[in-house]
């Protein structure tokens, strides 16, 4: 593919810079400064500088709330998961979807990658490359000037008055930050994989699941397993068939891999951005519906893995035991369908949200008002979706935690979980970039409407100062007839 001269990259930087001195008035800083110890105090802290941590802090950036910092404990280059545990080739989204640009269009994907390749390759294109897209966001990031800190880590928070104490690690020293909101943006992985309980009993080498670091290159001329029939497992099944593994089976519990298009009639812009004014009932409901049917593999996923002559699938499959056969790495996988004995497990299994197993909320998670506390199901609800959907967290209007009923902690306001967490209590708007024009937006308004009511008084002395200033300054011109 050819590449553009760097000129056409320069001409768009300078005209995004232009459009945005545009859109920010007015661009006076309003947020009221604070200090503990002589320290500043953040105004907000995002904890993630993948797709969603980039676009709520270019959100509250056009706000004029600058005094933000958005931390990841990836080196830079490397956030979020498109070079890491997204194993596709591409993304599964279309290639004209809002990202963290916000509706900004000279700082888009479209014109980033028509400045870079050319107006030929952006029309010839069907879905960005994983490589592309992370390139994109390294240069959104510096163009759109948000201010991040990589090797950085959130160990814990707690209550500090008014305010926020993050217990942080940085570069290998663990310190106190104090932040008036903090922005949990953290991605699928923040929910923790979901496992069988049969790895309890398998040596740690004998498996790992899809979003770990998997070694591909050390499962050359193995026999491996995949467990799952999701996007995620197929595309792992087709990395360690790429890397040379001897055989890849994946096995899945459902009876076909194709799943009723559900989802489809639910992608129009007023579900995306009402859905958390929906009731409880109504939003129940639909994410129940949701809950019962697992999002396909894309055929272009299926068909990496099933051009190797050493891959097999089998469906309607349950796993009954697994064991480790005490000698090398043999793990023995005995099924509805026979026995089958492999040197490695891939786990497609997906994650589960639970906050209590969240060791940076280990300190404030017995408070936080889980959808449990908050609703009582249908009676004939199945008892695993049940299960599943009710631990969520019941968050607010903007994205923040709530305080069980009975419990006093209303610092809990000041946490805001834009994940995999919120689905259930906001709807599809902070699962990639679909949710993109609509998800942040709320976030970043929510942010700035608490920040000025806390603050209202402060403006208010400030006005009558100014007022009283101005008065001082006018001389007196007598009365007018």
């Amino acid at each position: 593919m050819s590449v553009v001269t760097p000129a056409a990259l320069a001409a768009l930087e300078a005209r995004a810079q232009a459009e945005l001195l545009y859109r920010d008035f007015p661009h006076q800083q309003w947020v009221r400064p604070q200090t503990v110890d002589g320290a500043r105090v953040r105004d907000v802290v995002i904890v993630g500088a993948g797709l969603s941590g980039l676009g709520i802090a270019f959100g509250l950036l056009r706000e004029q709330i600058s005094n933000i910092e958005v931390i990841d404990r990836a080196p830079a280059g490397v956030e979020g998961p498109w070079l890491t545990y997204a194993r596709m080739l591409t993304l599964r989204t279309a290639k004209t979807l809002v990202g963290p640009d916000l509706g900004v269009a000279s700082l888009s994907f479209p014109a980033w990658y028509t400045a870079v390749y050319g107006d030929a390759a952006w029309e010839s294109l069907t879905l960005a490359s994983n490589t592309d897209f992370m390139a994109y966001l390294v240069w959104f990031r510096r163009v759109a000037g948000i201010p991040v800190s990589n090797g950085v880590e959130l160990l814990g928070v707690q209550p500090a008055g008014n305010l926020l104490a993050l217990d942080i690690l940085q570069d290998g020293v663990r310190q106190t930050w104090h932040t008036r909101k903090l922005v949990l943006a953290t991605g699928l992985p923040s929910a923790g994989p979901l496992l069988p309980g049969f790895t309890k009993n398998l040596p740690r080498h004998t498996w790992a699941h899809s979003a770990d670091d998997i070694d591909f290159h050390a499962l050359r001329g193995k026999r491996v397993a995949v467990l799952g029939a999701g996007a995620s497992a197929f595309d792992n099944a087709a990395v360690a068939l790429e890397h040379g593994a001897a055989s890849v089976h994946l096995f899945a519990r459902r009876a076909r891999i194709e799943q009723p298009a559900i989802k489809t009639p639910l992608e129009f812009a007023g579900l995306y951005r009402y859905f958390r004014d929906l009731g409880d009932d109504q939003r129940w409901r639909i994410m129940r519906r949701l809950a019962r049917h697992s999002t396909p593999p894309p055929p272009y996923s299926i068909e990496r893995c099933t051009r190797h002559q050493n891959f097999g699938m089998t469906t309607s499959c349950t796993w009954n035991q697994v064991q480790h056969e005490g000698h090398g790495d043999v793990v023995r996988i005995d099924t509805s369908h026979g026995v089958h004995e492999v040197d490695f497990i891939i786990l497609g299994t997906g994650f589960s949200v639970d906050v209590a197993r969240r060791p940076e909320l280990a300190g404030v998670a017995h408070d936080i008002a889980l959808w449990r506390d908050c609703y009582t199901p249908p009676a004939d609800d199945r008892p695993d979706l049940v299960n599943s959907l009710a631990q969520a967290p019941y968050l607010g209007p903007h994205f923040e935690y709530c305080a069980k009923p009975g419990h006093v902690a209303p610092w809990l306001d000041h946490i805001h979980d834009f994940g995999i967490a919120s689905l259930l209590s906001m709807g599809r708007v902070s699962l990639g970039v679909p949710g993109m024009k609509f998800g942040p937006p709320r976030l970043v308004e929510g942010i700035s409407r608490s920040l000025f009511l806390q603050d209202a008084d402060w403006h208010e002395a400030n006005l009558a100062a100014a007022e009283a200033l101005a008065l001082a300054d006018t001389p007196e011109t007598g009365s007018v007839i």
